[in-house]
């Protein structure tokens, strides 16, 4: 047997370890996610220095590495520079799966999937960096993040404009609700239809 083969196998039977001791999925790759810029600026810029191989993935990924092969292929993603897509995406199936995970995770990160789901990563960490912006800005509660994200989510960049709006108005003492409820408000899609409506009506008196 080859060195390479032994290591390979002491490897692979490393893995399977892992995958037997991790009390739950979520346990294994837990990622910190909140309003701090730093914990933040952690999952989206790992070290431009490191480099990643079959035989040592980051422990968030590991126990859900089912073979060789599949290490191999998800160096060479992390490498590529989707760490932060691939976090996102076990944290995802981690959160919605109820089967195999690891057949997911492989289904989603092969060669002919890879494409569209890091397309959808890369939206849901858009939205996470909108929201927490937003949380940020009406100091929202953790409670109150779940409804935010849903609403960046459905209006993407335009978000931030409503934001700012509701902050400078809550500083200046102009709402007489709290921040939150008053950005839920104008960002319904009641009180979006009623904004789409009055631009129309006054665009067609400017065009008469």
């Amino acid at each position: 047997m080859s060195d390479f083969q032994k290591i390979a196998r002491d490897r692979m039977a490393a893995l399977t370890t892992a995958r037997r001791t991790t009390t739950t999925p979520v346990q294994s790759s837990k990622i910190h996610r909140d309003t701090s810029k730093r914990n933040f600026r952690l999952i989206e810029t790992p070290e431009d220095t490191k480099h990643w191989d079959e035989f040592n993935l980051p422990e968030w990924l590991a126990p859900l590495v089912q073979n060789l092969p599949w290490a191999k292929r998800y160096a060479s993603l992390l490498n590529d520079g989707h760490e932060a897509k691939l976090r996102k995406l076990v944290e995802v199936i981690e959160q919605t799966s109820h089967t195999n995970r690891m057949h997911m995770l492989n289904a989603s990160c092969s060669h002919a999937n890879w494409e569209a789901t890091a397309k959808r990563m890369a939206e849901l960490l858009a939205t996470e960096r909108l929201a927490n912006e937003v949380v940020q800005r009406l100091e929202a509660t953790g409670d109150q993040k779940l409804a935010i994200y849903a609403v960046c989510y459905r209006l993407r960049d335009r978000v931030l404009s409503y934001a700012a709006s509701v902050q400078e108005k809550w500083r200046q003492g102009r709402i007489k609700t709290n921040a939150f409820k008053y950005f839920a408000y104008i960002t319904s899609e009641k009180a979006m239809e009623r904004q789409r409506l009055a631009a129309a009506a006054w665009a067609s008196r400017a065009t008469a």
